[in-house]
């Protein structure tokens, strides 16, 4: 009997789990927006010279000159390896590379973006609506540094307002910290240079700059983006709906802009600065 029991609880929370778990891969992470993505990349990016289904031993194998690799968060990892086929750069609990991949994402120096992505051979970097959604906190959290030691509350905190309906409401409101990182510089605004707009928040209106950040930000130079996916999500209701809890905007602006709608996934090239400079 108590084996059957046992066997009972195993089944229960299993079948709870692949659902949770196939639920959440279905529609963050093994979406078709991120499908597509990653195909585009196997088909529009250069050969690595490394074949990612081959074993290499570390004494008789050394890094081709022009090898590189793709830049996910680690929930990604898996997916873009197999749609990909590229190697992938990603974090992990137990990985070398952890620390340094949610320090890049969350980082707000380029010097150290620039010494990250060279040391990790990082030539794509890939960011999407559903990372943001999902892991944005922890990323912030480590900021550019390691051990972390940046509080969440540099970059938002959360306030209340009550709308037209007298009903109390949350919403986040974001510092100029928020829109310096990696991330979030590029989602928003490609990485290209933003003029800031600083507002005082009015009653029941909520953050008034959600898509501007208070001073200016500087042009990401080494950073161009290629991909873009079809789908686009509403930034008013995102782009991180879930772990930001965004506000509902009593009175929807009057015209829209080229910010209105965002796409879903964005795939970023890095170049640094030498090439460009090469380059013209």
């Amino acid at each position: 009997m108590a084996i059957f029991i046992f066997f009972c609880i195993i089944l229960q929370f299993s079948s709870v789990s692949y659902e949770w778990v196939k639920d959440d891969f279905k529609n963050d992470v093994l979406n078709q927006d991120f499908i597509d993505a990653m195909i585009w990349l196997q088909n529009n990016s250069p050969d690595t010279g490394i074949n990612p289904s081959q074993i290499y031993l570390a004494n008789h194998y050394e890094v081709p000159s022009d090898g590189y690799s793709l830049i996910t968060p680690w929930v990604y990892g898996y997916a873009a390896h197999y749609w990909a086929k590229r190697p992938v750069s990603t974090s992990g609990n137990k990985e070398t590379n952890g620390a340094l991949i949610e320090s890049l994402y969350g980082s707000r120096n380029q010097s150290f973006t620039d010494e990250v992505m060279k040391s990790l051979g990082g030539r794509y970097l890939i960011v999407t609506a559903d990372f943001l959604n999902d892991e944005l906190p922890m990323y912030l959290y480590r900021g550019s540094q390691i051990p972390p030691i940046i509080s969440i509350d540099e970059y938002l905190s959360f306030l209340t307002d009550t709308d037209i309906t007298g009903e109390e409401k949350f919403y986040p409101e974001f510092y100029q910290p928020f829109y310096e990182t990696l991330a979030i510089h590029l989602y928003l605004f490609n990485g290209s240079h933003v003029q800031g707009k600083f507002t005082v928040r009015n009653a029941k209106q909520g953050s008034e700059s959600i898509l501007s950040p208070p001073y200016d930000l500087d042009e990401l130079h080494h950073f161009r983006l290629v991909y873009e996916s079809n789908t686009t999500v509403t930034p008013y209701t995102g782009p991180v709906q879930d772990s930001l809890k965004l506000f509902d905007v009593e009175s929807s602006p009057s015209k829209e802009t080229a910010l209105d709608k965002i796409p879903r996934v964005k795939i970023f090239e890095y170049k640094n600065i030498t090439e460009i400079q090469e380059k013209g």
